[in-house]
């Protein structure tokens, strides 16, 4: 009779995780991701603006595009299945940067896939449209 208990005691407690861990199936994306490829925008004034998506923060993300703050939380499932929602930014008037900002914040909420590969990342949305990144820290 012990033995069952012990198993099922062993097996209960070996499927609970923290959840950090299950807030983020894939360690690697937990990093600071510069943006390269953004819609139409062109990768060099991506470059300019230092547009970044930074993930390091469990369920708390945030962005700049060059001028104001962007946050949002985030969540990640299996299957790269990743889901951005409350997305929030800072309103200072930015001139050139703005239509680079709005663009990000009305359509992060849609990218619901997402794939590490290496120094890369890549977000995709139901239109197959994609934004790509590269890690702040590769050399």
């Amino acid at each position: 009779m012990k033995l069952p208990i012990l198993f099922l005691t062993i097996l209960f407690f070996s499927s609970c995780k923290p959840k950090e861990e299950l807030a983020t199936n894939d360690q690697a994306l937990k990093r600071v991701w510069m943006l390269t490829s953004f819609k139409d925008f062109e990768k060099e004034k991506l470059m300019q603006f230092q547009a970044f998506i930074d993930l390091t923060t469990v369920e708390k993300g945030t962005a700049k595009m060059g001028c104001n703050a962007i946050f949002f939380t985030y969540n990640v499932k299996g299957n790269n299945i990743i889901n951005f929602s409350n997305v929030g930014s800072t309103e200072m008037y930015c001139n050139e940067k703005m239509e680079v900002e709005n663009a990000f914040v009305k359509e992060i909420a849609s990218y619901k896939t997402y794939e590490v590969k290496g120094h890369k990342l890549i977000l995709t949305n139901d239109k197959n449209e994609q934004i790509e990144c590269i890690a702040q820290d590769w050399d």
